[in-house]
């Protein structure tokens, strides 16, 4: 098809793909969900009187009278103040001691009292359905919908709740992204190419329009393919999904809420807060929390997010995949081949580690920055930095390992760094560049892990052994077993089959001197690959090591030995780029060997993609289960980055209300969103009355306390929460938090530092640096 046929279809697909979203999503921005009988969890009631305003304690009490049938914690929105909620329940019931009630057990009205019961009937035993509506004026996160009854023969059929207007607008900012992704990809077919740039295959040469054309083709059809799972009307319930939510959701809140960089996740934890910006790199998740802000659900937002890096992964895999290969068809076969590893889609959608599926996007530049100061153009020590940039601030745990290849790749061709050409000056330069960008969130994190008693180190540390992988899952295809943590975490067979091929070529091209250079970088690779594989295997004595003062909590921290597997994934790509160089004589040969690769890349992720989706598809949840979802232990993982002394049970338990030993305390004006909070107080101060107030905040320095004008300053309390002492019997107090001068001094180096280093990178900054060279 030429291009002026092909001219006008991206705007044709685009209104067919606008309309079919329209169609598709017109109700979906509306709040509508169904729940079964099923879903009702039968608890029974201890300590819950009425309209308290407590939040239901449940225990396993057989031998009381009055059970109750629930459904919580639910999170529902509040588009202004007179946003209202439809409930229809079907129930069959004998007697009429059954009521009927939703209440939120985080609504704070303004004089502190928390919770408040929207609805509250008893159930007609003549009746088989009831109708009710509330108005709700304040978002909540622990909404419960519950029966309270004496009958024994009580059963509930279908409860529907509804908005009466949309209080999402997933459906029109698809259609944006579809419309402005359509126009980018007019833009580039429609662009004129210089005659003088033209493609090859063999000895025939064809336009480099005919290329970009193939580049779109291959692009979206790899984005699609590592996208499916979620490009249905449901998403798969994979482990770590809820948390990877709730972290989308908390940096919404934490700008609204007046942060930025947000350092606290003030709406986690049953508004309690969660400070895991400062331990967990967020930079990307930015993104879909900026949709959330417009209006888009954490749910449609966060599977913006997958399709996101998959886009973001196919560039920043084919531009050290082309400048690595100088070919433009065994770049596209080595970015769709790593971009359908198993592994890969394993983490995307099985194990939802968004994280290690971040940072594993950038590894490809990582290797191609080492081998460039080391084997290659020294010039390119840039990537190194992009690379290591971008995983740092995707995972923690991927850092370390990657740091940890950087080291053996280093050492393993450590003559490279110290022959002639000085090849440690690009090392050391790329070094420090990764860490001065990225100051802003390593100095803040490091000081508060020395100066705060968390979680993370008091709890026991965990053998990594046991998550060891197996050999048969190693280079299988796409084998899950569900009743263990092992899968297809390993290498995949793709990349077993290009080692494979690479090994063989390597011993037929022994004795060829012209390629000694380009064998050396490709050893050191599959030296690394042996290393890791080994140990992410049970042969590795992870117990022995473990166990080692010091280097044992180093490397029990890994936790999950399959995740070393990254690394070799990565460069088993890179020695399957290597193979095809050494196979391949000419760029027909090139253009064969990448559409073999390509197919056997797409059959192997069409085959995991399957295995996933089959053994999710039990879990597959609606749109509408995880806007309900969002507020519980789960969104906070191991709540690692709590201080010690939290009660992680008591917060999400009770709501989050001003508490005081000094029973005289009144409050008026209460507000809380996110980080701040304000309102009026008095109390009486006589006599032996305390003058402190405990904040429903979890305790992290910087909190700004302001009575009438005049700061206070916080500490913490025994149950590691926010308090402060007032100094007078009444008073109007406003809390933020704020981050310190040495926070801010360390983003502003880190903004020099990245402008200083985009300058560098330009051609005027190239001809800066070789002027002073010669000065």
């Amino acid at each position: 098809m030429s291009r002026k046929k092909l001219k006008g279809m991206p705007i044709i697909m685009a209104a067919i793909i606008a309309c079919a979203i329209l169609l598709y999503g017109k109700n979906s921005d509306f709040y509508s969900v169904q729940y079964g009988g099923s879903d009702f969890r039968q608890v029974y009631l201890e300590e819950y009187s009425g309209d308290n305003s407590e939040l239901l304690y449940y225990v396993n009490k057989g031998d009381d009278t009055v059970k109750c049938f629930t459904k919580g914690p639910i999170s529902i929105e509040s588009v202004g103040n007179d946003t209202t909620y439809k409930l229809d329940a079907q129930y069959s019931a004998k007697n009429d001691t059954t009521i009927f009630k939703v209440f939120a057990a985080d609504y704070i009205s303004a004089d502190n009292s928390g919770g408040k019961v929207f609805v509250k009937e008893r159930l007609n035993p003549e009746n088989s359905a009831i109708s009710t509506s509330f108005v709700l004026d304040q978002s909540v996160d622990s909404l419960f919908i519950t029966f309270e009854t004496e009958d024994e023969n009580f059963s509930i059929g279908h409860v529907n709740m509804n908005s009466n207007k949309a209080v999402f607008t997933d459906t029109y900012v698809m259609m944006v992204i579809v419309l402005f992704l359509s126009a980018l990809l007019l833009f580039f077919i429609n662009r004129k190419y210089p005659e003088e740039r033209e493609f090859f295959i063999g000895e025939k040469a064809f336009g480099y329009d005919k290329y970009v054309m193939l580049f779109i083709l291959i692009a979206t059809v790899t984005v699609v393919m590592t996208s499916l799972p979620v490009l249905d009307g449901g998403i798969i319930y994979g482990h770590d999904i809820e948390f990877h939510m709730a972290r989308i959701e908390g940096i919404a809140r934490g700008l609204s809420s007046g942060q930025f960089p947000v350092r606290i996740h003030g709406g986690t934890l049953n508004d309690y807060g969660y400070p895991n910006s400062l331990f967990y790199p967020e930079l990307l998740l930015y993104i879909p929390a900026i949709l959330r802000l417009i209006g888009v659900s954490v749910y449609a937002a966060y599977k913006f997010y997958i399709i996101e890096i998959n886009v973001l992964g196919f560039i920043a895999c084919y531009l050290p995949f082309k400048k690595f290969t100088h070919s433009r068809p065994l770049a596209l076969m080595m970015t769709a081949t790593y971009m359908l590893l198993p592994g890969r889609l394993v983490n995307a959608f099985y194990r939802c580690a968004i994280g290690e599926f971040t940072a594993m996007t950038f590894l490809p530049l990582v290797v191609y920055g080492l081998y460039a100061i080391m084997y290659g153009n020294k010039k390119d020590w840039k990537y190194l930095v992009v690379g290591a940039t971008m995983v740092l601030q995707s995972h923690i745990l991927s850092t370390e390992i990657t740091a940890l290849f950087a080291c053996t790749f280093a050492l393993i061709g450590i003559k490279q760094l110290f022959n002639k050409e000085r090849r440690i000056v690009p090392l050391i330069l790329a070094a420090m560049s990764t860490v001065f960008i990225n100051i802003w969130f390593l100095v803040p994190m490091i000081l508060m892990m020395i100066q705060l008693k968390l979680m993370v180190f008091m709890r026991p540390s965990v053998s990594a052994g046991f998550a060891s992988t197996d050999i048969s899952y190693l280079f299988s295809i796409g084998k899950i077993d569900t009743a263990t943590l092992k899968g297809p975490y390993g290498i995949g067979f793709t990349v077993l089959l290009g080692v494979v091929v690479y090994c063989i070529l390597r011993i037929l091209h022994e004795d060829d001197e012209n390629k000694s250079k380009h064998f050396a970088c490709a050893d050191n690779m599959l030296v690394n690959i042996g290393l890791f594989v080994f140990a992410s295997t049970a042969f590795f004595p992870w117990e022995k090591i473990g166990s080692i003062p010091l280097i044992g909590n180093i490397i029990n921290s890994v936790q999950f030995p399959h995740r070393l597997n990254g690394i070799t994934m990565v460069l088993g790509v890179f020695l399957i780029g290597y193979a095809a160089i050494l196979l391949c004589k000419n760029s027909k040969h090139r253009v064969a060997f990448s559409a073999v690769f390509i197919c056997v890349s797409m059959f192997s992720s069409i085959f995991v993609i399957d295995q996933i989706v089959g053994i999710g598809r039990s879990e597959m949840q609606s749109k509408s289960y995880y806007r309900n979802n969002m507020d519980n232990q789960l969104s906070v993982g191991q709540a690692e980055y709590l201080l010690e002394g939290n009660n992680l049970d008591y917060m999400v338990a009770n709501p989050p209300v001003l508490e005081s030993e000094n029973d005289t305390m009144s409050i008026e004006n209460f507000t809380h969103w996110g980080t701040k909070m304000s309102f009026d107080y008095s109390m009486d101060l006589s006599g032996d009355n305390s003058n402190v107030i405990v904040l429903p905040v979890t305790y992290i320095p910087n909190y700004v306390i302001m009575i009438d004008g005049q700061r206070i300053y916080p500490f913490v309390t025994d149950g590691a929460r926010v308090a402060f002492s007032v100094p007078a019997e009444t008073g109007s107090v406003t809390v933020h938090y704020s981050e310190p001068l040495t926070f801010r001094a360390c983003e502003v180096v880190s903004l020099v530092s990245l402008m200083a280093f985009i300058f560098i990178s330009t051609s005027k900054g190239k001809q800066l640096l070789s002027k002073l060279k010669k000065n």
